[in-house]
């Protein structure tokens, strides 16, 4: 058989290889996998021990095309590791996405994550409780709000938390024991985790706050108030 008649061949078994070795790569890529605290899936304490260097883990080894998916998950991310300065600039960051759409949301979107954020800076510098810490940070930013923009995001400030925590419980439950989780998982585990971890720092709080913030805006009238300045309305056009 002439060189000639096997360069074809050649050319396919090499293409083949090129297919096989980057397919190789994709699946070794896909299952990487980060170190993980055996009991953490078991044990609410020593998850909250576990999960900040998780995170980290995540973040160096994190890629993302969509700069918008990018970015929410890395706010999340750098929440978890408790690098809050970080954070709060990748907030804003997204904040630019939506902004040129919808310039309300634009504004306000992640507000309670900037929040809880400056919280616990605050608490870190001033060296006082994280109560008293996201009081002010919820004041100061609430202050900085026009009456539309502070109606709109109030509502980000509802959370179910045992449905957040049987969803965090779902992804916990199959790795019980292990030692390793792929990276897929851990950024799935840290999107449930933050917001739960999140909500359940700051519900506590918020109502007051939020009662607060309306007293301040508004003119809050009980029914029977209501109905006599209707009453009273009514008869100047009688």
């Amino acid at each position: 058989m002439s060189l000639t008649l096997l360069k074809p061949e050649l050319l396919l078994i090499k293409l083949l290889g090129l297919i096989f070795f980057g397919v190789m790569i994709i699946a070794q890529a896909s299952a990487q996998q980060l170190d993980f605290n055996k009991i953490a899936a078991a044990d609410e304490a020593e998850l909250s021990k576990a999960m900040p260097g998780l995170a980290k883990q995540v973040i160096e080894n994190y890629k993302e095309e969509d700069r918008e998916t990018y970015l929410n998950s890395l706010f999340r991310l750098q929440m978890i590791a408790g690098n809050y300065t970080e954070a709060n600039a990748t907030i804003k960051s997204l904040r630019e996405i939506p902004k040129a759409n919808d310039p309300v949301y634009g504004r306000a979107t992640n507000l309670q994550y900037e929040i809880f954020s400056n919280a616990k800076l605050i608490q870190a510098a001033a060296n006082v409780s994280f109560e008293e810490a996201f009081k002010q940070s919820f004041r100061e930013a609430f202050a900085k709000l026009d009456d539309k923009t502070a109606f709109r995001i109030s509502g980000a400030f509802t959370y179910d938390l045992t449905r957040g925590q049987n969803e965090l419980q779902k992804l916990l439950d199959p790795l019980k024991g292990k030692k390793s989780i792929e990276l897929k998982d851990a950024l799935a585990l840290a999107q449930t985790y933050q917001p739960y971890q999140v909500y359940k720092s700051i519900l506590p709080l918020t109502q007051s706050l939020l009662l607060e913030e309306d007293n301040r805006r508004y003119i809050i009238l009980e029914f029977y108030q209501f109905k006599q300045l209707s009453i009273a309305a009514n008869r100047l056009f009688l």
